[in-house]
Protein backbone atom coordinates (compact mmCIF):
# COMPACT_ATOMS: atom_id res chain seq x y z
CA UNK A 1 0.00 0.00 0.00
CA UNK A 2 2.91 2.38 0.62
CA UNK A 3 4.29 1.56 -2.83
CA UNK A 4 0.40 2.98 -4.25
CA UNK A 5 0.76 5.88 -1.90
CA UNK A 6 3.92 7.38 -3.20
CA UNK A 7 3.07 6.83 -6.54
CA UNK A 8 -0.32 8.45 -6.43
CA UNK A 9 -2.28 5.83 -7.81
CA UNK A 10 -5.63 4.28 -6.33
CA UNK A 11 -5.07 0.79 -7.04
CA UNK A 12 -3.00 -2.44 -7.90
CA UNK A 13 -5.42 -2.36 -11.33
CA UNK A 14 -4.12 1.57 -11.92
CA UNK A 15 -0.35 0.32 -11.13
CA UNK A 16 -0.54 -2.61 -13.59
CA UNK A 17 -2.27 -0.17 -16.13
CA UNK A 18 0.50 1.93 -15.67
CA UNK A 19 3.52 -0.55 -15.64
CA UNK A 20 1.75 -1.88 -19.05
CA UNK A 21 1.87 1.74 -20.53
CA UNK A 22 5.61 1.91 -19.53
CA UNK A 23 6.51 -1.36 -21.63
CA UNK A 24 4.08 -0.42 -24.97
CA UNK A 25 6.21 3.14 -24.60
CA UNK A 26 9.38 1.51 -24.59
CA UNK A 27 8.45 -0.89 -27.41
CA UNK A 28 7.63 1.50 -29.65
CA UNK A 29 10.79 3.70 -28.95
CA UNK A 30 12.59 0.49 -30.01
CA UNK A 31 10.40 -0.59 -33.17
CA UNK A 32 11.39 0.82 -36.50
CA UNK A 33 9.25 3.10 -38.18
CA UNK A 34 7.62 1.22 -40.78
CA UNK A 35 6.73 -1.63 -37.84
CA UNK A 36 4.95 1.24 -36.20
CA UNK A 37 2.81 1.91 -39.29
CA UNK A 38 1.84 -1.99 -39.31
CA UNK A 39 1.15 -1.91 -35.78
CA UNK A 40 -1.29 0.88 -36.19
CA UNK A 41 -2.73 -0.11 -39.82
CA UNK A 42 -2.98 -3.77 -37.72
CA UNK A 43 -5.17 -1.55 -34.82
CA UNK A 44 -7.22 0.01 -37.66
CA UNK A 45 -7.56 -3.66 -38.92
CA UNK A 46 -8.72 -4.61 -35.40
CA UNK A 47 -11.06 -2.38 -35.33
CA UNK A 48 -12.82 -2.79 -38.73
CA UNK A 49 -12.58 -6.55 -39.33
CA UNK A 50 -13.40 -7.96 -36.31
CA UNK A 51 -12.71 -11.72 -35.69
CA UNK A 52 -10.04 -11.65 -39.02
CA UNK A 53 -7.61 -9.11 -37.01
CA UNK A 54 -5.78 -11.90 -35.60
CA UNK A 55 -4.65 -12.85 -38.84
CA UNK A 56 -4.22 -9.69 -40.31
CA UNK A 57 -2.36 -8.51 -37.43
CA UNK A 58 -0.32 -11.98 -37.96
CA UNK A 59 0.85 -11.73 -41.15
CA UNK A 60 1.31 -7.61 -41.08
CA UNK A 61 3.89 -8.52 -37.41
CA UNK A 62 5.68 -11.17 -39.43
CA UNK A 63 5.87 -9.42 -42.35
CA UNK A 64 7.81 -6.61 -40.39
CA UNK A 65 9.60 -8.89 -38.89
CA UNK A 66 10.51 -11.66 -40.76
CA UNK A 67 14.50 -12.95 -41.36
CA UNK A 68 14.61 -13.65 -44.90
CA UNK A 69 16.46 -17.19 -44.77
CA UNK A 70 17.35 -19.05 -48.07
CA UNK A 71 17.95 -22.60 -48.18
CA UNK A 72 20.15 -24.29 -46.42
CA UNK A 73 22.78 -27.15 -47.23
CA UNK A 74 25.96 -28.29 -46.47
CA UNK A 75 29.18 -28.19 -49.13
CA UNK A 76 31.23 -31.31 -49.76
CA UNK A 77 33.66 -30.12 -47.14
CA UNK A 78 30.68 -30.19 -44.89
CA UNK A 79 30.16 -26.12 -44.44
CA UNK A 80 26.77 -24.80 -44.17
CA UNK A 81 26.01 -22.74 -46.79
CA UNK A 82 22.91 -20.38 -46.34
CA UNK A 83 23.39 -17.66 -49.03
CA UNK A 84 21.56 -18.31 -52.41
CA UNK A 85 24.88 -17.68 -54.61
CA UNK A 86 27.13 -20.07 -51.90
CA UNK A 87 23.80 -22.17 -52.56
CA UNK A 88 23.58 -22.29 -56.27
CA UNK A 89 27.74 -22.38 -56.79
CA UNK A 90 27.72 -25.46 -54.92
CA UNK A 91 25.07 -27.02 -56.89
CA UNK A 92 26.99 -26.20 -59.79
CA UNK A 93 30.01 -27.16 -58.62
CA UNK A 94 28.45 -30.62 -57.49
CA UNK A 95 26.89 -31.33 -61.02
CA UNK A 96 29.64 -30.27 -62.70
CA UNK A 97 31.93 -32.64 -61.23
CA UNK A 98 28.87 -35.72 -61.26
CA UNK A 99 28.61 -34.92 -65.36
CA UNK A 100 31.81 -34.95 -65.99
CA UNK A 101 32.77 -37.84 -64.95
CA UNK A 102 33.24 -41.20 -67.31
CA UNK A 103 31.14 -44.67 -67.18
CA UNK A 104 33.65 -46.91 -65.27
CA UNK A 105 31.19 -49.88 -66.20
CA UNK A 106 33.07 -52.88 -67.52
CA UNK A 107 31.06 -55.38 -70.32
CA UNK A 108 32.54 -58.65 -68.88
CA UNK A 109 31.74 -57.35 -65.07
CA UNK A 110 28.26 -57.29 -66.14
CA UNK A 111 28.51 -60.30 -68.00
CA UNK A 112 29.48 -62.26 -64.95
CA UNK A 113 27.00 -60.48 -63.03
CA UNK A 114 23.99 -61.53 -65.25
CA UNK A 115 25.28 -65.41 -65.53
CA UNK A 116 25.45 -65.37 -61.71
CA UNK A 117 21.72 -64.67 -61.15
CA UNK A 118 19.58 -67.82 -60.93
CA UNK A 119 16.73 -66.37 -64.28
CA UNK A 120 15.88 -70.20 -65.29
CA UNK A 121 12.73 -71.14 -65.15
CA UNK A 122 11.90 -74.35 -63.89
CA UNK A 123 10.38 -77.15 -66.37
CA UNK A 124 7.32 -77.16 -65.57
CA UNK A 125 7.27 -73.23 -65.57
CA UNK A 126 8.29 -73.94 -69.47
CA UNK A 127 5.83 -76.05 -70.46
CA UNK A 128 2.85 -74.07 -69.09
CA UNK A 129 4.76 -70.78 -71.07
CA UNK A 130 4.50 -73.08 -74.65
CA UNK A 131 1.22 -74.58 -74.26
CA UNK A 132 -1.49 -73.06 -76.25
CA UNK A 133 -4.24 -70.55 -74.86
CA UNK A 134 -7.17 -72.57 -73.65
CA UNK A 135 -10.33 -71.16 -73.57
CA UNK A 136 -10.38 -71.73 -69.51
CA UNK A 137 -7.58 -69.60 -69.34
CA UNK A 138 -9.15 -66.71 -71.64
CA UNK A 139 -11.66 -66.75 -69.67
CA UNK A 140 -10.11 -66.39 -66.34
CA UNK A 141 -8.23 -63.81 -67.69
CA UNK A 142 -11.74 -62.09 -68.85
CA UNK A 143 -13.21 -62.58 -65.80
CA UNK A 144 -10.07 -60.97 -63.84
CA UNK A 145 -10.15 -57.89 -66.06
CA UNK A 146 -11.32 -54.34 -64.65
CA UNK A 147 -14.53 -53.74 -66.00
CA UNK A 148 -13.01 -49.34 -65.88
CA UNK A 149 -9.88 -50.22 -68.00
CA UNK A 150 -9.51 -48.17 -71.41
CA UNK A 151 -10.38 -49.96 -74.85
CA UNK A 152 -8.02 -52.87 -76.16
CA UNK A 153 -6.08 -52.55 -79.28
CA UNK A 154 -9.66 -53.55 -81.33
CA UNK A 155 -11.69 -51.08 -79.52
CA UNK A 156 -13.27 -53.63 -77.64
CA UNK A 157 -14.27 -52.26 -74.34
CA UNK A 158 -13.70 -54.64 -71.14
CA UNK A 159 -17.18 -54.73 -69.93
CA UNK A 160 -18.55 -55.95 -73.64
CA UNK A 161 -15.52 -58.63 -73.68
CA UNK A 162 -16.39 -59.85 -70.17
CA UNK A 163 -20.51 -59.88 -71.06
CA UNK A 164 -19.75 -61.50 -74.79
CA UNK A 165 -17.44 -64.42 -73.02
CA UNK A 166 -20.51 -65.19 -70.60
CA UNK A 167 -22.72 -65.33 -73.41
CA UNK A 168 -21.13 -67.66 -75.39
CA UNK A 169 -20.20 -69.79 -72.62
CA UNK A 170 -24.27 -69.84 -71.30
CA UNK A 171 -25.05 -70.78 -75.04
CA UNK A 172 -22.03 -73.59 -75.26
CA UNK A 173 -19.88 -71.77 -77.69
CA UNK A 174 -16.63 -70.85 -78.27
CA UNK A 175 -16.01 -67.91 -76.00
CA UNK A 176 -15.40 -65.06 -78.42
CA UNK A 177 -14.78 -66.55 -81.13
CA UNK A 178 -10.87 -68.98 -80.47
Amino acid sequence: MRALEETGLQSCGDVAQRQLQLIQQQYQQLLPDDAKKAWQAAQGHIYQWGDKSSRMLHRLCQATHAVSLGPMIRNTRGELLSSPREVAQSFAAFNSELYARRDTVHVDQITEFVQALPLHLSDTACAELDDRITEGDLAAALAEIRTGKAPGPKGFLCKFLKYAATQETLAGGNPLGF
